[in-house]
């Protein structure tokens, strides 16, 4: 019994160190995911803003702002701008007068108000100061950015553009943090979507399970126990290989026994393997 209660109780303590290090592995994805995804929005921001600050220069884009019959016909604004979303590859454009009344906005939902981030950017521009914001629109985000139309310390007016947070910026998101790699093996549940391996569907599957089915990723840190040796460490990740549990343990099973000299073995190929 007393050996039992200490089995148990090693047990409960490499169960509540191994969950540790976990947390802070995942803890670690977030903050790396949490600082790509910053450098990737500030450098689509400099670009965004620095076109789109271009248009605002050209004088096509101030005389259709101070021209009164351009300025008054919707439609010859909203064509404009639309020429310039389409170069810019934004998902829509609004370009407004020196209040910041809209004149026109291709690409912005019909019938959808204005968000509140967006009217405050405007407003932003409208007084001469370039702004950066993420709005949602409809469920959706987008990265507006707005920019103020200069006729020397005039402001004739101003141009806001929306970029879409979609899949794409998810896409380079996981090239620069391997979240696809942790999609995969489980470490992560997608939000959307099905993962499949083999033709099996492994969508949200724990990591121990999707290991079991031969996908597994690797930390900075490559091994469990600090204080093991390099062969123990290599019987430990056979061990996903293994059926024997805790009351084989208690009992000292011939599986147990069994499975035991197997992992040694495998351990000892790999090592032969690298050479060590």
């Amino acid at each position: 019994m007393l050996v039992g209660l200490s089995l148990g109780a090693l047990l409960v303590a490499t169960t509540q160190a191994v969950t540790r290090r976990s947390l802070l592995r995942a803890s670690e994805d977030l903050e790396t995911a949490r600082a790509a995804f910053d450098r990737s929005l500030d450098s689509r921001t400099q670009s965004a803003a620095a076109l789109t600050r271009l248009v605002t220069e050209l004088p096509i884009f101030r005389a259709h702002l101070t021209d009164a019959r351009l300025a008054a016909d919707p439609a010859t604004i909203t064509e404009m701008a639309d020429g310039y979303r389409r170069q810019l590859n934004a998902a829509f454009a609004v370009v407004t007068d020196a209040r910041g009344r809209w004149a026109g906005s291709p690409g912005w939902p019909a019938g959808t108000a204005p968000a509140p981030g967006l009217q405050a950017a405007i407003e932003s521009a409208v007084s001469g100061t370039s702004h950066r914001e993420i709005v949602a629109v409809n469920d959706n985000l987008f990265l507006v950015v707005s920019e103020p139309a200069r006729f020397a310390e005039e402001v004739l007016g101003t141009m806001t553009v929306g970029y879409a947070l979609d899949d794409a910026v998810a896409r380079e998101l996981a090239r620069a943090t391997h979240c696809d790699v942790n999609l995969v093996a489980g470490t992560h549940k997608p939000s959307s979507g099905r993962i499949r391996f083999n033709g099996q569907d492994v969508t949200g599957l724990r990591p121990d399970h999707v290991a079991k089915l031969g996908i597994a990723r690797t930390f900075q840190t490559t091994h469990l126990f600090d204080n093991a040796t390099v062969l123990d460490n290599l019987i430990v990740g056979h061990r996903l290989r293994t059926r024997s549990g805790l009351w084989d343990v208690l009992a000292n099973t011939r599986r147990l026994q069994e499975e035991e000299r197997l992992c040694r073995e495998k351990a000892r190929e790999a090592l032969d393997f690298v050479g060590l």
